[in-house]
Order: C-alpha cells, then structure tokens, then sequence
C-alpha cells in the first residue's frame, strides 16, 4: 500500500484531512464545485452541497462557462448533483477524522482540490460489428479541516 500524498502540508495538530481516489466524477464539474466550498465553515458547505443536491442552489461555473446556460443572479451555472453526493460523503469522513483527533473549534475548509484520475478505457459495441470508445473519467479530490478557536 502506497502513501497517500496531498498538495498541501498541513498541521497534524489543528487539522484533519482525507482524500477520495478514482471518484467517477465529471473533472470539470468537481473543479467548480471545490472552487465554490474553498475557505467556507462546514457548516456552510453542507447548507451549499444539499443545495445543489436538492436542485435549489446552481454552482457558478468560472472556467468551464462556455455554452452553459444562465442561471438567475448568477451566470452560467449548473447543478452538480453527482459531485455533491460524493463530495457531502467525503465531507463527513473528514469531519469524522476532526471529531476522532478531538478538534474542539468550528471547523473551516482550509484546503480542497481536485485533481484528474485515471481514464478508464471501455468500448461501446456499434452497428455493423464496430465499435466506439467509451472511457470513464475519474477524480481525485483531497480535503482539509482547520480547526478555528472559538473566541469568547
């Protein structure tokens, strides 16, 4: 079993942190939908993924907005369902890892990315005895939690 590598170094004493290997997600739609949890409180990612999963809240697509449609108030935007579920899933195990070290603070999202996985390559049988190429991507996301003190 390999090591898991992330990033970013973080500090094992304030921070919590996990990653999801070879997620078969849409890379683009995992890239935006990171770019909108970046440096939120917990808390609030969670109101903003069950948002999106309920289909109430679009995700504002900065990078791959060409040919999206508008969504009111914000601009090209969708609604990243798939995405949402698995990364709502990921959440929780990272919140899990922050409850297990005992981080007592208000948790905040200090670092989330997403990188490419591995293609898997597949091929769709066609008319006539030919076929077509058919290959699922996949995503690698990391997460980690900061603990924020809570001021009295």
């Amino acid at each position: 079993m390999h090591k898991m590598k992330y990033s970013r170094f973080a500090d094992p004493e304030s921070t919590a942190r996990g990653i999801g290997r070879e997620l078969v997600l849409s890379p683009k739609k995992t890239y935006e939908l990171c770019n909108a949890l970046r440096g939120r409180m917990l808390d609030t990612a969670y109101k903003i993924l069950d948002g999106v999963i309920e289909v109430k809240r679009p995700i504002k697509f900065l990078r791959y907005g060409t040919m999206v449609a508008h969504k009111k108030g914000i601009g090209p935007g969708r609604f990243p369902v798939n995405a949402a579920k698995d990364l709502k899933k990921l959440l929780e195990h990272v919140e899990a890892n922050a409850r297990e070290k005992q981080l007592q603070g208000d948790l905040k999202i200090a670092h989330i990315a997403c990188h490419r996985g591995q293609i898997n390559k597949s091929y769709r049988p066609r008319a006539r005895g030919s076929s077509s190429p058919f290959n699922q991507k996949t995503v690698n996301v990391e997460i980690i939690l900061e603990e924020i003190e809570k001021e009295e």
